[in-house]
């Protein structure tokens, strides 16, 4: 940044500098292909990750896309864990107002080709404070982080389509389970498994599902306005996505990518059944271990 000094001789920004501003891209995604909120990026606390940004095509690759569908999963299941022994320990109350914003916490540096890309699709609130602050301890309140933080370094289009599904309902899906579990789970009692299930199953996952499903009516209508690939990109993405994704045409417009991220979205949320983080002893493995956090200082 270059300094000027200003009439009172003090060192001030030579430009015109504004804390925050919105990215050029996503003013694009917002005007191109939707008019619904997507949500404002918050100041991020970033947190060293074991990944190394990439510097080739590697997260191109189709399993990385359903790794990190799949990880979305479980990181909402460990979230309603955390809620749940939030309202166990008195630490929130049972009728609380609930809400969300944009992420708060991030694993990992990124990059512009390859963004960080959230699992867990916004930073849940209640009182207005996210998940972290109720903490007692600071080993629980950067465990309470970890879910929130979890990223996958993805291609641009697929965050665009992360996006779509986060401004279609997926944002709401998440404030709707947490308070359920606010209101089912009882202060002093062991979390039951059971509510857990129902709060991701019953709740959370099938709102999952409709706003990726919205998400890909909205890309559907929409043909422009997505950063253009370089062909290169394009023919390493239909030999890696198109081509292992039972003989789908080759995709010619950057669109279609996004599109066929939703879809496949979709198609791995449906088929891969309950995450192995929802059985319960793995329910309260996770449980017992926030409790144990919770009382160290």
């Amino acid at each position: 940044m270059e300094w000027k000094e200003n009439d009172f001789g003090l060192l001030v920004p030579a430009s015109p500098f504004s804390y925050g501003a919105k990215k050029p891209q996503l003013n694009r995604l917002r005007k191109v292909l939707g008019s619904k909120y997507l949500l404002s990026q918050q100041r991020r606390q970033v947190t060293a990750g074991a990944q190394t940004v990439p510097t080739d095509l590697s997260p191109w690759d189709l399993q990385n896309l359903r790794q990190h569908v799949i990880g979305r999963q479980d990181e909402s299941v460990r979230v309603l864990i955390g809620v749940a022994f939030l309202r166990k320990a008195g630490l929130v109350g049972r009728d609380d107002p609930v809400g969300y914003k944009g992420a708060e916490f991030q694993r990992g540096k990124c990059s512009k080709p390859y963004p960080a890309a959230h699992r867990f699709p916004c930073n849940p609130t209640i009182r207005n404070w996210g998940l972290p602050h109720f903490a007692e301890s600071l080993r629980l309140r950067r465990a309470l982080q970890r879910p929130l933080e979890k990223t996958d370094y993805l291609p641009n289009l697929v965050n665009d389509a992360d996006r779509l599904f986060e401004a279609n309902g997926a944002c709401d899906a998440v404030a709707q389970a947490v308070r359920f579990v606010l209101h089912e789970q009882p202060t002093d009692k062991d979390i039951n498994p059971k509510l857990i299930r129902h709060g991701a199953m019953g709740e959370l996952f099938p709102g999952y599902k409709t706003s990726l499903q919205a998400a890909l009516d909205l890309a559907e209508v929409n043909v422009t306005g997505i950063d253009v690939l370089d062909p290169s990109v394009f023919e390493h993405v239909n030999e890696t996505w198109f081509a292992s994704a039972g003989g789908s045409p080759k995709a010619e417009q950057s669109i279609e990518l996004v599109r066929f991220t939703l879809e496949y979205a979709i198609q791995v949320s449906t088929s891969y059944g309950e995450p192995i983080t929802l059985s319960p002893p793995a329910i309260a493995e996770y449980a017992g271990r926030l409790e144990a956090l919770n009382k160290e200082v």
